[in-house]
Parts: structure tokens; sequence; C-alpha cells
């Protein structure tokens, strides 16, 4: 039985990934401070601060705070935009807590 033994000889290819040119380019992508683009907001943010934008992210998903992830039912799960949470938790929640002010004429 033979035994073939493979070898590894540099190709033209792999010599290209060692010139400046591709280095820098593999350092930008690299880099935690480039700038990326949220699909969710569509704002800039740097790469390494993703879960800071995610924080304060207009389009990032967050659960309803009086009725968690059963508000409204499970086909709405609870979970909305937070653009749009405030106006779910403040208007339209049939969970949200009972404000007499709401209901006494002035």
């Amino acid at each position: 039985m033979r035994q073939y033994v493979s070898r590894v000889l540099p190709s033209k290819a792999s010599l290209d990934l060692l010139t400046p040119a591709r280095a820098h380019s593999r350092s930008q992508k690299l880099c935690r401070f480039r700038f990326l683009t949220c699909l969710a907001c569509g704002e800039q943010y740097r790469a390494g601060f993703r879960n800071e934008h995610l924080d304060v992210c207009s389009g990032a998903i967050v659960v309803c705070p009086h009725g968690g992830r059963d508000c409204l039912g499970p086909r709405d799960s609870g979970r909305y935009a937070r653009r749009d949470a405030n106006k779910h938790a403040n208007e339209l929640c049939p969970n949200r807590p009972f404000v007499l002010s709401q209901w006494l004429p002035l």
C-alpha cells in the first residue's frame, strides 16, 4: 500500500495575502473602530461598540413592560421596536396601569 504525502507549496494566491495592501485591508475589516450601519435602525455605530448601540437602538426589539410576552396574545408576543414601545405602553396596552387622573374631569 502506498502512502501519499501531501505537500503544501506556497501558491501565488497565498503570497498575495502578504502584500501591504492586503494586510491593510484585513486590518480595516478587523478594526473595532470602523463604522457599521445598523440593519434595524439605519444609524451608524462603531464595530466594537455594538452592545452599547443596541441599548439605545430605535429598531431593537423590546418586550412590553406591563404584559410581557403575553401582551395582546401569542401572535404579537408583546414584542415591539423600541421606537413603537412607548406608544404601546402608554396608549395601546390593555395591561397598562390605570391612572385615575386620566378619567377625572378638571
